[in-house]
């Protein structure tokens, strides 16, 4: 338990770069919608983390979201963080939680802009999903998968992947 925050590369802070996010509905629940002859057809729920993601660049303006697709049972986001100055050295903050869990954790994903600005988002759907619908008890999975793009064929490809996601829905390890 100890090394539980270890699960990023040590070599990279999650502060700077073009990232392929994808986070997952709690128990792979079809909260958000579902897709009918190739066209995602959004839940209220649905339409409100639409518009939560609109809202990611008003909160968090070294984030851009460069594509996204919101799919019945998560969500696919193309994040652009920038760096603006921001020293990499002024991650090594270690665990948000204390030193209850033993020593410090070197740049901890958790304090990074993009968990900071996944997490946010996260919240602000959480939030008002239960406003409105206060039976949801859980939305979200405690996590979100990450992948940094580094070249051009990556990029092209995660752009096609999350405009293809809704046609290649049948196929989609995250149904």
């Amino acid at each position: 338990m100890s090394n539980r925050h270890a699960l990023r590369p040590q070599w990279t802070d999650n502060n700077d770069g073009l990232y392929h996010v994808t986070i997952c509905v709690a128990n792979k629940r079809h909260l958000f919608g579902e897709i009918r002859d190739c066209q995602m057809i959004l839940s209220p729920a649905g339409v409100i983390v639409n518009e939560c993601i609109k809202q990611i660049e008003l909160h968090h303006p070294y984030a851009q979201v460069w594509n996204y697709v919101v799919m019945p049972s998560h969500v696919h986001l193309l994040l652009n963080i920038e760096s603006d100055g921001y020293s990499k050295e002024s991650t090594n903050t270690g665990c948000l939680r204390g030193p209850m869990h033993g020593e410090q954790v070197l740049h901890n994903h958790h304090n990074s802009k993009l968990a900071v600005t996944v997490g946010s988002f996260k919240s602000a759907c959480s939030r008002e999903i239960h406003r409105a619908f206060p039976e949801i008890k859980t939305v979200w999975q405690s996590r979100f998968y990450d992948e940094e793009i580094r070249n051009a064929p990556a990029y092209r490809n995660v752009m096609e992947y999350i405009d293809s996601n809704i046609e290649n829905w049948a196929s989609d390890p995250y149904e």
